[in-house]
């Protein structure tokens, strides 16, 4: 069982290191599901973000390379935190883990060797090695075939930029190009989130990570995968360890340590100054694969760059069925396209769509996109916006605030989507907010003259 389940082997190393039993939870169960992912080939880029003292460093910088490394002794692995000396206590406890005697018996193959054994790298007599580095750390001439960044940056730094940039950097400059293969290779960032930029910020925008993200309270009802082909369902405002934290602890912690810090390093919900402008409490989920078989309105809403190119902002293009007065935000597309990819994009989209209703703000590089589309035959408006980005979104509040607006339960640009959507209106960007507002301001017009909503929030300038 040791050998070939990680959950059970991180039990019975925590056992091992913290002389006491570790109690089985379902966050547990769904971190060791990602790791074992990983082992498997399944996944190669994976984040993970929850609250401070949630086992992560136990799981994935101490337990997870034992196992690995049981199983593989030939592999090599590059461990990384934000500072050396807690790189150094995460290696000297996967040290003792090697050492133990059910290790030995579970695993006869993985045995370090004395010739290479030292605090910062330590070598297997089967050719592997772990390597632990602080963030930031030298790494010239070293490669790994899986690569784990735990907590890269330190809380009383997180409001640093250059600090923030330099990790940032670090990151993708020196850590990605130590993969033995590119193809093959792994990699595992688990943190608690301190700041919109952070390293975790960073990967959720740019996209390809499969993000488990578990913050301290359910900030809407969902259904977390576990093992087995199993899931929990979790609650909105249910505690992530309610044995441990329950919400009563959690309020007190708040109040310690203040709101804005609480929002990031426990709910994973970093906040700028004058952000959290729209709910995400408010956004309900929804299964794909229920919807085709009702009837529905299409419509995509399009929000363009005033440029193309690698440098430009992005260009939108998100697709939404209404049900009744319900709203599902079904696919979202988001690139750096010029004009004539953009348009081929769009044709590409609707041709396989029922008649879709096509929006789009004729700006930038989208001047000339309505007058072509309908040309082949395509219903399109114009959007011309008069307003400012928060007057527009303050008028379609009240829509979202009546939770008449789904999100699909898993999608590659779903936490991109979420993290802009928190952020609003101080963060980096906000096309996909701009192309959700268009839609949205535009289905309110087509509700009935005697359709009730809440009333319209009132945002200050």
């Amino acid at each position: 069982m040791l050998v070939r389940s990680f959950k059970h082997f991180s039990i019975r190393a925590f056992e091992e290191l913290q002389g006491s039993e570790l109690e089985p939870t379902w966050h547990l169960d769904a971190i060791a599901r990602v790791l074992m992912q990983i082992e498997s080939g399944e996944l190669r880029r994976v984040l993970i973000t929850l609250p401070p003292r949630s086992l992560k460093s136990h799981m994935i910088s101490v337990a997870f390379p034992a196992w690995l490394m049981g199983r593989n002794p030939s592999l090599k692995i590059i461990a990384t935190s934000y500072g050396e000396e807690l790189a150094v206590l995460f290696a000297n406890e996967w040290r003792r883990l090697l050492g133990a005697q059910w290790y030995q018996s579970a695993f006869p193959s993985t045995r370090i060797t004395h010739r290479k054994d030292r605090e910062g790298e330590t070598h297997l007599t089967q050719g592997g090695h772990r390597l632990s580095v602080s963030a930031g750390g030298q790494l010239t001439g070293r490669g790994a075939d899986i690569i784990i960044v735990d907590d890269p940056l330190k809380a009383a730094e997180a409001h640093s930029q250059p600090t923030r940039t330099r990790i940032n950097d670090w990151f993708g400059q020196t850590l990605l190009s130590r993969l033995n293969d590119k193809r093959t290779g792994a990699i595992v960032v688990v943190m608690q989130r301190l700041h919109i930029d952070d390293l975790a910020g960073k990967l959720i925008n740019e996209g390809g990570w499969h993000h488990l993200n578990l913050p301290a309270i359910a900030p809407m009802s969902m259904q977390v995968p576990l093992l087995g082909a199993k899931s929990y369902q979790w609650r909105v405002g249910e505690p992530l360890q309610n044995s441990r934290e329950p919400i009563e602890v959690l309020d007190q912690v708040q109040r310690s340590m203040g709101a804005a810090s609480f929002s990031a390093q426990y709910l994973q919900n970093p906040i700028p100054t004058q952000g959290n402008m729209i709910g995400l409490k408010y956004f309900q989920r929804f299964d794909p694969t229920t919807l085709r078989s009702r009837g529905h309105k299409t419509v995509i809403s399009i929000d363009t760059a005033n440029s193309g190119g690698a440098s430009s902002d992005f260009s939108v293009i998100q697709t939404w069925q209404q049900v009744e007065n319900n709203y599902y935000l079904v696919d979202m597309l988001r690139g750096r396209w010029d004009y004539p990819e953009l348009k081929a994009t769009v044709e590409r989209l609707s041709a396989g769509l029922r008649h879709p209703r096509i929006l789009i703000e004729e700006a930038g590089i989208a001047f000339g996109l309505t007058k072509e589309l309908r040309a082949s035959g395509c219903n399109c408006s114009a959007i011309k916006p008069r307003e400012s980005k928060e007057q527009r979104v303050s008028r379609i509040l009240p829509i979202i605030e009546s939770e008449r607006i789904f999100l699909p339960l898993s999608a590659d640009w779903l936490d991109a989507f979420q993290a802009e959507i928190a952020a609003f209106p101080s963060g980096k960007h906000d096309d996909q907010v701009d192309a959700m507002s268009q839609f949205l301001n535009w289905a309110a017009r087509q509700l009935p003259p005697d359709f009730k909503l809440p009333p319209i929030r009132v945002i200050s300038q």
